[in-house]
């Protein structure tokens, strides 16, 4: 068992974003270790099973999915980064996915990760949008997503300056909000136009024994990177010293500090580890 005191970095949260975040630590030679309070790595994107058949739960997909060969994409650069070769993740492009309004559904547009399928959709269920849906997507190409000097504004307000329609918005809005960083009835250009490249421009893959292949992939290169991690063993409160967070206490009460601490747990979660006054 694990039993340092002190890390060059605690990681908060064995899902996927604690383990790359740990592989990519260690990779620059950084002492890490991950705290997970549950018997099992993945956090929202774990897994069960029942009579013998495996299911999974949270997100079923990898988005950003391009073909092999396909350079300077999000997916291309996450598995470079993490040194994972994608035919250990042996992922299937998905066939077709469908955003359906209506009682019955009766109101569905169909995607794929041929955008052209998308286009066509709008263009047959919505042809007096076409042109604005168009110069949205142009919109969307030539945003910087990345900039740290942008300006925050709402996703609605500069949809509507090209799309009419409200079932239209909320069609393309919905899957975006589903899987982004959404507020309510709203969301941020900027991760708008993140989740519509990642979604509708590049599109959607999975490997087909389903998520436990990634977790399995991450969990391997996160060993191997010479990482730690402590199972059944949650944080309790995150101290702060001098205005940093310095150290966690863990639930039997053994605090360990580090030069850095990272919480991959979510805000409204990571914000309840702080004690009063420690924010």
């Amino acid at each position: 068992m694990n039993t340092r005191s002190h890390y060059d970095v605690v990681i908060i949260g064995a899902g996927m974003s604690g383990l790359a975040a740990g592989i990519r630590l260690a990779h620059f030679g950084r002492k890490v270790c991950i705290f997970e309070r549950h018997n099992a790595v993945g956090g929202l994107n774990g897994f069960y099973s029942i009579a013998g058949r495996k299911f999974d739960v949270g997100l079923h997909a990898l988005t950003n999915y391009v073909r092999p060969g396909v350079k300077g994409t999000p997916l291309t650069k996450l598995l470079r980064q993490l040194r994972i070769d994608r035919d250990e993740l042996a992922l299937c492009e998905q066939k077709q996915s469908r955003v359906a309004f209506g009682p019955r559904g009766e109101i569905d547009l169909r995607f794929t990760n041929d955008f052209t399928v998308l286009e066509g959709e709008v263009a047959a269920h919505f042809p007096s949008q076409i042109d604005g849906f168009r110069r949205l997507v142009a919109a969307v190409r030539e945003f910087d997503d990345v900039s740290l000097s942008a300006a925050p504004i709402s996703a609605r307000e500069v949809v509507r300056r090209h799309v009419t329609d409200p079932l239209l918005e909320d069609m393309l809005f919905c899957p975006l909000m589903y899987y982004g960083s959404a507020t309510e009835h709203d969301m941020e250009f900027g991760q708008f136009a993140i989740m519509f490249k990642a979604l509708f421009l590049e599109g959607f893959a999975r490997p087909f024994d389903g998520v436990r292949v990634i977790l399995r992939v991450l969990l391997d290169k996160y060993r191997r990177a010479g990482g730690e991690r402590r199972m059944k063993c949650g944080v309790q409160r995150i101290v702060t010293r001098a205005g940093l967070a310095a150290a966690v206490v863990l639930d039997d009460g053994t605090e360990v500090t580090a030069d850095h601490i990272l919480s991959s747990i979510g805000a409204p979660e990571t914000a309840r580890l702080f004690g009063a006054g420690e924010r």
